[in-house]
Parts: structure tokens; C-alpha cells; sequence
């Protein structure tokens, strides 16, 4: 006992960033998939396959470890710190499993998995450590790890905290993580069809057949048998990471959290996830193609849109790093500017926010990962030296129209059957564009004094702010006037003159308004789109 209190006062008192304990998880989950790979021969060698590995084992080891540092923390007294960084030793056991199972099987290896099971059968499981036969599902080498993993957290538990309770306590909730986790296939059945087929009624085989059986994201299937779990098993762990990652943050770190959160730009990130939804049901209308509408496909949506929103948090991170000196002027209380964030910290959560991104895109369908790329490349190239296009008038809001329409092609790929936006037609795209182009200055005009000390040019800074809300409302109105065309659709003429004329006055008057200003335009023309496109989507899709 006195040998764990001086390991955990050594890591204690130890300082690793947090770039280095990320690479040294990430390192784990590399080595683990090159042991088991090793055992197995390599047999399955496609890039898919261990693309898609590779994303599982992250995602459900990441969990595993938020969810026990949690533990740690508010029963055993741990500080985040200290209990990270003993987790990062403690998670060295995720390499032993396959070395265990090849020694026991004669070099063979075995089919480490979950349990699929019903009520009945996990509740017996649970009591007998997950059940009579450790050649598949649960093996020799993983119930090992648990075994393991779970005394040394008893340990821990009661060095740190000299009380038998407190580690009978972490012990239990560990060993009941380890079992929910070791078995969650079953839960989801048992939660999504038990309804209908009854709690009770549920067998391996209804299990077997959600997870194990070719699906579809959308309209594209899963070709690659030997993915299918790992697929659908990643779509389902992205989003409920995400979900406790936010909890343990705002409970951890509040005041960071919040306003981080607080910073974010809402108005942005339902614009983002509105091109996201448009260019689904325009991608639908075009490709005249039928997709699944699913568990998956809905746990994928979910996860395309914590990409696009990570992808745009990404870029706010990018434009407040390279925009403190206009930030001072007109934007004060963002969080770098009253040194909620070091410049060091800010930088580091947004590349952590670029690759979360991207790897939650690529999770779900590698062509919208590559545009999300392009996002990601354009964005930079907007607010970042030496370039910093959005120094330039037309250029800049031309760069953010083009970044905008990728997240519409992005919907687009998602449900074509092709997999791409050739049927997406061009005269549409053009007009997607330039409208974007002419409205998007809108946001402009809250940063005039500091884009102008700053020698930002944009719009309102070179017209002045009068003549730009005439050119940017005037521009709406003829866009909303134009899309009559675009679409052949002369039933929406009068909609198109009463929502543009109510674009243009709200844009005019939001210097004199105490409800419209130039903090608020962009919800409130937000609301005005919305209901136009609502009102376009119901004309092409039912003749009303």
C-alpha cells in the first residue's frame, strides 16, 4: 500500500499537457490494434476495415476512460490531473487481452467481442462474470483485463482515500461500467425494438441481426461485412461521447465551459446544421434516389452534425486567435479577450476541434470528410496569415459562400446514391453561392471600428454602413426574387416579395431598432429563410 501512495503522489505531482496524454491514449489504441491485428495474421487488411476499427476501439476506450476518470474523481477525491494520468498507466492492461488469448489458445487467438444476450441471460452474466464460455464474446484475455482493471482501482481507491467503502464502491461501479460496456449491443436492442418485441422476448439473434447484418448510412451500404459492427458501433458511441465529454466539462471546468459555449455563435451553428438539413432534401429531390431511414442513418445524422459543428467551432477558434486586436475593440467579452483562455490553450482545443471533425465525418462517409476538408482549408485561408483573404471585399464573402455550399454538398453525398453531387444542378449551386455571398456581410457590420482599425476591408467598412445595408438588402431582395426562377416555381412569386421586402426593412432598420441590431440581423433573417425555403420544400414536395 505504501508503494501505490508513493506512485500516485509521483503522479501527482507530475505536469503533462494535455497534447501529450492525448498522443499517449492515441498511442495506446494504435498498439492495441496492431497486437490483435498481429494474433489474427493480419487477415483483414483492407484500409477500411481498420480505418473503422481504429474509430470503434478509440471511441469505446475513450468512453471507458471519461466515465471511470468520473468515478475516480467524485468518489475517490482523485483531481482530474492526477486521476488522468494514473488512468494513462492503468490503460496499458488494453494491450494484454489478445497476448493472453493467443497464449491460451495455442496461438490461435479468439473472437474477442461483445455479449449479445436478453434480460434473462445479462442478469445471469452479470452475477457470473460474464458467463460460462470465455473463448468468444468476452475472452480469457478481456475478462483478465477486468479482473485486473477493477482490484487496482480498488486499490487506488483506498490509498487515496483509507476507506473500504468508498473502494468497495468504485470497485462495483467499475466492474458494472466494464459489464454495460462489454454488452451494449444488447442494451440498444433492448432499448430501440424491446418496445415492440417485447423486453423479455428479445434473443442473441434479434441483437445479431441489428448489429451484425449489412446496413445502410443514408443510401450508401455497408460493403465491407467485416465493418458492419464497427460502424455502427462508432455512430452510436460519437454522440453519447460527446454528450458525457460536455457533462464532465461544464462540471469540471464551468466557467471555461460555459463560455466557451457561450462563444460558439448559435445563430452560426443553426446555419450550419440548416445548409447541412437543405442539402439532405435537395440531395434527395435531384438523385431521385431513395434512402434508409434507420437507427444508423438518424445516429449518423447525429454524428454529421457534431462534425459541421465542430468544424465551425474550429474556425471561430481560428478567426478570435488571428482577431484579438479587433476583439479589443468591438468584441471584448470573448473568452481570449478577458483571458478566460491562454492564447496556448485556445489554440490547442481548436485543433482539437478541427481532427474531432474530421474524424467524425470520415466515421460516416469519407467523400463528406474530404469536403469538410475543404471547409476546414477554406476557413483557414479566410482568417489566418499571411493570406487572411478576409481582408479583401467580394473575396472574402466569396470564400465563406463557397465554404457554406461545401456543407450543402456535404447533405447532398450523404443521400445520393453516387455518392457524389454530379446531379446536383449547376445553375443552382451558382445561385447557392452567390446569395450566400451577398448576405453573409451581415455579420460584418457588429465589427466595423475593429475591422477598420485592423485594415480589414470588408464591405461596411469600405461603403460605410448606410450604403451597405442598402447594396447587402437590396441584393436579398433580388436573391429571394431570382429563386422564382431557379426553381420554375411562379407560385412563389408573392412569398418571395414579402419575405424579401421584410429581409431588406429588417436589414435597414436594425441601426434604429431596439430588437433587430447588428448583434441580432442575423436571426432574424435566419427566421425569414427558414420559412421561405419551409415554404419552397412544401411546393416541390407536395404541389402546395
Amino acid at each position: 500500500m505504501h508503494i501505490i501512495s508513493a506512485i500516485l503522489s509521483a503522479v501527482e505531482n507530475s505536469r503533462t499537457r494535455f497534447s501529450a496524454c492525448a498522443a499517449t491514449f492515441t498511442a495506446l489504441i494504435a498498439t492495441r490494434m496492431v497486437v490483435e491485428g498481429w494474433v489474427e495474421g493480419f487477415t483483414r487488411h483492407t484500409a477500411a476495415f481498420y480505418f473503422y476499427e481504429f474509430a470503434h476501439f478509440f471511441l469505446f476506450f475513450l468512453l471507458t476512460y471519461l466515465l471511470v476518470l468520473f468515478i475516480l474523481h467524485r468518489i475517490a477525491g482523485f483531481s482530474v490531473a492526477q486521476g488522468a494520468a494514473l488512468l494513462l498507466f492503468g490503460f496499458l492492461l488494453i494491450i494484454v487481452p489478445p497476448l493472453i488469448d493467443a497464449v491460451i489458445s495455442g496461438g490461435r487467438g479468439f473472437w474477442s467481442f461483445y455479449i449479445f444476450d436478453g434480460v434473462n441471460g445479462l442478469a445471469q452474466r452479470y452475477v457470473t462474470f460474464f458467463g460460462k464460455d470465455p473463448t468468444f464474446g468476452i475472452t480469457y484475455g478481456t475478462r483478465i483485463e477486468v479482473a485486473l482493471a477493477t482490484i487496482l482501482l480498488i486499490f487506488v481507491t483506498y490509498a487515496k482515500t483509507r476507506r473500504v467503502g468508498h473502494a468497495l464502491v468504485v470497485g462495483i461501479l467499475a466492474y458494472t461500467l466494464f459489464f454495460v460496456l462489454g454488452t451494449f449491443p444488447s442494451w440498444i436492442t433492448l432499448l430501440t425494438i424491446g418496445w415492440s418485441h417485447g423486453f423479455l422476448a428479445i434473443t442473441q439473434n434479434d441483437i445479431a441481426q441489428l448489429f451484425l447484418s449489412p446496413g445502410k448510412f443514408f443510401a450508401h451500404s455497408m460493403t465491407d461485412i467485416e465493418s458492419v459492427l464497427n460502424r455502427k458501433m462508432s455512430v452510436i458511441y460519437a454522440p453519447l461521447l460527446l454528450g458525457v465529454s460536455g457533462y464532465l466539462l461544464r462540471h469540471v471546468w464551468r466557467e471555461k465551459f460555459l463560455a466557451f459555449v457561450h462563444n460558439t455563435r448559435m445563430p452560426q451553428i443553426i446555419y450550419h446544421s440548416g445548409l447541412l438539413v437543405g442539402g439532405i432534401a435537395a440531395g434527395t429531390f435531384f438523385s431521385y434516389g431513395a434512402w434508409s431511414v434507420n437507427l444508423f442513418t438518424l445516429l449518423a445524422f447525429v454524428t454529421m452534425l457534431c462534425a459541421i459543428t465542430f468544424a465551425w467551432v474550429a474556425s471561430v477558434i481560428a478567426n478570435d486567435l488571428f482577431d484579438q486586436k479587433i476583439d479589443r475593440i468591438t468584441n471584448p467579452t470573448r473568452p481570449l479577450t478577458r483571458g478566460v483562455f491562454t492564447t496556448e490553450e485556445y489554440g490547442m482545443i481548436g485543433w482539437g476541434a478541427l481532427g474531432l471533425s474530421l474524424f467524425l465525418a470520415m466515421v460516416v462517409n469519407g467523400t463528406a470528410g474530404f469536403l469538410l476538408l475543404g471547409y476546414h482549408a477554406l476557413t483557414w485561408l479566410y482568417n489566418a496569415p499571411p493570406l487572411r483573404l478576409k481582408r479583401f471585399p467580394l473575396v472574402a464573402t466569396f470564400i465563406a459562400a463557397v465554404a457554406s455550399f461545401l456543407i450543402v454538398m456535404i447533405g447532398v453525398v450523404l443521400v445520393s446514391p453516387s455518392e457524389n453531387g454530379v446531379q446536383f444542378p449547376f445553375a443552382l449551386g451558382a445561385f447557392l453561392v452567390g446569395v450566400f455571398t451577398v448576405v453573409l456581410p451581415l455579420k460584418d457590420f457588429k465589427d466595423i471600428p475593429g475591422d477598420r482599425a485592423d485594415g480589414v476591408y470588408t464591405l461596411p467598412v469600405l461603403l460605410g454602413e448606410r450604403w451597405s445595408r442598402i447594396l447587402i438588402g437590396g441584393g436579398t431582395f433580388l436573391a429571394y426574387l431570382l429563386s422564382v426562377a431557379i426553381f420554375h416555381a411562379p407560385a412563389l412569386w408573392w412569398w418571395a416579395v414579402a419575405c424579401g421586402g421584410l429581409s431588406f426593412w429588417m436589414i435597414i432598420m436594425s441601426t434604429r431598432s431596439r430588437w433587430i441590431t447588428p448583434h441580432t440581423i442575423f436571426w432574424w433573417v435566419l427566421v425569414v429563410v427558414t420559412l421561405y425555403v419551409a415554404r419552397i420544400a412544401a411546393l416541390l414536395s407536395f404541389g402546395l
